[in-house]
C-alpha cells in the first residue's frame, strides 16, 4: 500500500485459523505466532467500543483457542456484533493477552452484517478462575457459566465473583455497559461475556445486560381482595423482569 513508504508491513497470503494463532500447550501463554503477519476471519462477538474505542473481539467457533482480540487503531468505521470480518495484522501480546493488531484501517474488511455468532464456550467458573493458567485456552473467547451464585461484591475496581458447582469462583469485571448490580448470594441462570486477561488475572467481561439471565426478579406484588376472605377467590398480580 501507499503507506508502505513510511510504514512497511509484512503480509501473508490466505487465511490463518484463529486456533493456530491462539493455541499453546497447557500452562503456556504467548502465541507461537507473535510477530507474524496473518489474515484471520470470524464473527464479531464484542463490538468496537464495548470495551475500548479501538478494540473488538471475533471468533471462528465456540471452542477453546477460537476467539481473539482485535486492535484496530485509527479505524473509524463501526464494527458491530454479528459482523463477518477479515482482519490483516500482526500477532502480538499486549500485557500477556494475545491480540491481532490491524496494519492499517483498510486491513479490516466487513463481509456481511447481522450474522449469528457460533454460540458460547460453556465453561465452569473453575476453568476461568483468575489464577488458572489453563484459562488461557478461552482468552478472547465468548464464554458462558451457568447456575452461578454471587459470592463477593464489587471491590474498588468494580471486580466481583460468582461460583458454580465447581466450588471455585471466577472474577467478573465492569468494562462493559451493563446496569446489573450484583447482590450477595444472588442466583443467575447464566452469565456470559468475553474471557479476558488483564492485570495478571483471567476474568469474564459481560458486554451488556443481555449477558445476565434470570431467574426473574419479582416486584410490585398485589393481591385482591384485601384482606382476603376464606371463601373468596384471590387474584394475584406481579411484575417480573429477567
Amino acid at each position: 500500500p501507499a503507506e508502505g513508504a513510511t510504514s512497511p508491513y509484512s503480509y501473508s497470503v490466505g487465511y490463518t485459523d484463529i486456533y493456530d494463532v491462539q493455541f499453546v500447550a497447557s500452562g503456556g501463554d504467548a502465541s507461537p505466532m507473535v510477530g507474524q503477519s496473518v489474515n484471520v476471519r470470524g464473527i464479531v462477538t464484542a463490538a468496537k467500543g464495548t470495551f475500548g474505542s479501538s478494540d473488538f473481539y471475533i471468533h471462528e467457533g465456540n471452542g477453546a483457542f477460537e476467539g481473539i482480540q482485535i486492535y484496530a487503531g485509527g479505524l473509524e468505521a463501526e464494527i458491530n456484533e454479528g459482523d463477518d470480518v477479515t482482519v490483516c495484522g500482526t500477532v502480538s501480546e499486549y500485557y500477556n493477552q494475545t491480540e491481532l493488531s490491524a496494519h492499517i484501517p483498510a486491513a479490516v474488511v466487513v463481509h456481511w452484517t447481522g450474522n449469528a455468532n457460533y454460540g458460547y464456550a460453556d465453561v465452569t467458573t473453575a476453568q476461568v478462575s483468575p489464577a488458572n493458567v489453563d484459562a488461557e485456552q478461552f482468552e478472547g473467547q465468548l464464554v458462558r457459566v451457568s447456575d452461578v451464585t454471587v459470592t463477593a461484591l464489587p471491590d474498588g475496581y468494580g471486580q466481583w465473583y460468582v461460583m458454580d458447582s465447581s466450588m471455585v469462583a471466577c472474577q467478573i469485571d465492569d468494562y462493559g455497559y451493563y446496569t446489573y448490580t450484583p447482590v450477595l448470594n444472588d442466583a443467575l441462570d447464566e452469565l456470559r461475556g468475553i474471557c479476558m486477561y488483564s492485570f495478571s488475572e483471567f476474568k469474564i467481561q459481560p458486554r451488556s445486560d443481555d449477558d445476565f439471565v434470570g431467574p426473574p426478579q419479582i416486584a410490585n406484588l398485589r393481591y385482591a381482595p384485601i384482606p382476603p376472605a376464606p371463601a373468596s377467590t384471590i387474584t394475584i398480580s406481579a411484575e417480573m423482569t429477567y
